[in-house]
Parts: C-alpha cells; sequence; structure tokens
C-alpha cells in the first residue's frame, strides 16, 4: 500500500480534518513556512494516522527546493 500526496498546496484550514485538530495552527504554520504539506486528494490531512518514510522523505525534499 502507498499513500499519494496531493500536489496542490492547501493552508491547514482547508483541511476538512483539520478544521478543529489541535494541531491546526502548527500545520499551517509548517506550509507557511515553505514545508509545502500538501495533503492527501480526499483534501484530508490525516493528522491522526503515522507518516511512512516516504512522506517524511517528500516533506524533506520540498522544503529544500
Amino acid at each position: 500500500m502507498f499513500a499519494v500526496l496531493s500536489v496542490e498546496q492547501e493552508q491547514a484550514e482547508g483541511f476538512a480534518d483539520m478544521r478543529k485538530h489541535w494541531a491546526a495552527n502548527a500545520v499551517q504554520e509548517a506550509t507557511r513556512l515553505g514545508f509545502v504539506l500538501t495533503g492527501y486528494g480526499d483534501h484530508n490531512f490525516h493528522a491522526n494516522q503515522q507518516i511512512s518514510r516516504e512522506e517524511m522523505a517528500v516533506i524533506i525534499i520540498r522544503a529544500n527546493g
């Protein structure tokens, strides 16, 4: 099973599952700082889900430009 990350950039408040999540501000700030957290194709962030090595690699690569 592989996770697919959306190419479109969204702010944390754009993710349906982040509206009242305790980490919504941190996700929004990380996106603002350039970590390009884009969520999944279903327009959710899945903040309570474990992150895979592949997903972390994508975040690091995008952050480094």
